[in-house]
């Protein structure tokens, strides 16, 4: 027997193994097994399948049904008569109304007379002295010139510019606000003379390393005082400008402004001319701040006008200004009894009834 027919008998041999082994037989079990599963899905998933499309189906007439009772309903709202007529019968009567307004208009004599007066023209009237545009003194003076369009693709232009005149001459006054970051340094060194080492010194001003000038708590103060703005908006305005400024920031510098010697000079320049003069009117109102109550007390001459907030409306309200206990020839205000009270110094007291 040859070497290939040895093989053979040996596959076969293994064959016969392999049927009688019991791993391969419960395998063959299993698989059977998993084959009849798949085919009791696939009649399922087969049963889903027709139930789905019937349930669509029901929905879409469901859908239909919904939605034809909407616009039945939409059409019995739209087409039910209102109390007042139909639109065509509104309009109509809006029509009347606004013709009466115009007949009415028409003949009534303020418009008689509106219509006899003559239309002015725009500008000055006749008879008006005009008064142009002043072009500020003081100002950086820019100037921009604008040459022949045809000169710019010239290629003899820069010779020619030389020789051009001025034809006519426009001013355009604006306004730039510019942030200055001003860096002051102290320079030292040894002198050769008396061989001491010499330092420089800050202005009395610059007390930090950073710190923001006196123009920004001027623009700030313009802000908050003569533009009626919160700190908020100030502040917010400050950072568009391109000041980088908080708002506690901004609330400090406006209440260091009081001891600002500047602010201290108008304040005794203010009290003075009240002072000074014959009459002075005085009343208070009340105001809000946050959430507590204050008093706004008023001093004011022919000349002169004094506002000064207190948390007390009586007496030390009044002599919180600084300017009552000193003394008053003739003071005209209502019939609060604390005007009457010894501590204000006032010669006459005049009251007022309205």
């Amino acid at each position: 027997m040859d070497f290939q027919s040895v093989k053979f008998l040996s596959l076969l041999d293994l064959q016969g193994y392999c049927d009688n082994c019991p791993t391969v037989a419960t395998l063959r079990t299993q698989l059977s097994a998993i084959e009849e599963e798949v085919l009791e899905l696939r009649v399922e998933n087969a049963q889903l399948k027709i139930e789905n499309e019937e349930m669509n189906r029901l929905w879409d007439e469901h859908k239909s049904l919904l939605d034809e009772a909407r616009e039945k309903e939409i059409r019995q709202k739209t087409n039910q008569p209102s109390s007042k007529g139909s639109l065509a019968d509104q309009q109509k009567r809006m029509a009347k109304v606004r013709e009466k307004r115009k007949k009415r208009k028409e003949n009534s004599v303020r418009s008689q007379f509106r219509s006899r007066k003559p239309r002015r023209r725009k500008g000055g009237q006749t008879g008006h002295t005009g008064y142009g545009m002043s072009l500020p003194k003081d100002a950086e003076k820019q100037c921009v010139r604008h040459y022949p369009g045809q000169c710019k693709e010239c290629a003899f232009r820069e010779g020619c510019f030389s020789s051009l005149t001025r034809q006519e001459r426009r001013h355009v006054v604006d306004l730039q606000i510019r942030v200055i970051d001003t860096q002051h340094e102290t320079m030292t060194g040894k002198c050769p003379v008396s061989g001491e080492r010499l330092c420089g010194i800050f202005p009395e001003s610059v007390t930090s390393s950073k710190q923001y000038g006196k123009n920004v708590s001027a623009y700030a103060s313009l802000l908050y005082y003569r533009g009626n703005m919160s700190y908020e908006t100030t502040t917010e305005i400050l950072n568009e400008m391109g000041v980088p400024i908080s708002t506690a920031t901004v609330y400090s510098k406006l209440a260091e402004l009081t001891h600002q010697p500047s602010v201290q000079r108008a304040l005794n320049i203010l009290h003075q001319q009240l002072l000074e003069s014959h009459t002075l009117h005085a009343d208070e109102t009340s105001l809000n701040i946050n959430a507590s109550p204050h008093w706004v007390h008023a001093l004011c001459s022919p000349t002169a006008v004094h506002y000064h907030v207190s948390q007390q409306r009586g007496v030390k309200g009044m002599l919180d200004g600084n300017v009552l206990s000193n003394p008053v020839n003739i003071l005209v205000h209502d019939c609060w009894a604390s005007y009457w009270h010894p501590s204000l110094s006032v010669k006459r007291h005049a009251v007022c009834t309205i």
